[in-house]
């Protein structure tokens, strides 16, 4: 059942598919083009990956507020957990296809597989999970009409700023460093269990809210 939502919310937005499968394949070149330190390749899959989440995600809740759609289906078989559900796993799935576009821009060209690493992917699952898991909760709390501009600022300041800060930052000539008391495996793993966490937490959370509001 939350498949069939997930690909309800793909088809809501198939207009635009074509144009986020092809922003995915080309900005990872244009980006790597106006930065000469392949060490900061790594922030490559959060940039991606966070503008076509918030792309996606504003999209599918934007048709859906038009249409009322979540009443429409909580009065079907489906329930208000189930939808929730599909809510985050579409995330998810958005999230996944994201890296497959960047590993086949990665054949294109070869210097961006230095941000396709367990490190960086586990660093921007986690940032996809902490936006979202407070995104989510608040949209169904106050509605979409407050949030969507948390959305458009986010989606606007992305894709303009990370170009100019990444060229401060190499003009700074600056490297931080730290460590934690775990190996450099066991920080990637907590990336990744602290993702899954803040999720489920979220998505709990969500959950609660949505099972008492009026739709």
């Amino acid at each position: 059942m939350l498949i069939n939502l997930v690909i309800k919310d793909f088809m809501l937005m198939k207009k635009y598919l074509l144009f986020l499968v092809l922003f995915a394949l080309a900005a990872p070149i244009v980006i790597a083009s106006q930065t000469k330190d392949d060490s900061l390749l790594f922030l490559m899959p959060f940039y991606l990956i966070m503008i076509t989440e918030i792309a996606t995600y504003l999209q599918v809740s934007k048709f859906e507020s038009i249409s009322r759609g979540a009443a429409f289906i909580c009065a079907t078989p489906y329930t208000r957990r189930t939808f929730i559900e599909a809510k985050y796993l579409f995330v998810f799935v958005t999230f996944v296809g994201i890296l497959f576009a960047q590993i086949v821009a990665s054949f294109l060209l070869p210097s961006l597989k230095t941000g396709l690493n367990l490190n960086a992917v586990g660093a921007a699952f986690l940032m996809v999970s902490l936006l979202f898991g407070v995104l989510i909760p608040c949209q169904i709390k106050f509605g979409f009409d407050v949030v969507r501009w948390i959305f458009f600022g986010l989606a606007f300041l992305i894709p303009f700023s990370l170009g100019p800060i990444l060229r401060w930052y190499q003009s700074l000539g600056i490297h931080f460093s730290f460590s934690l008391p775990v190996s450099q495996t066991g920080q990637i793993l907590l990336m990744y269990v602290f993702a899954v966490v803040i999720t489920f937490v979220s998505m709990y959370a969500s959950i609660k809210i949505y099972e008492k509001k009026d739709l």
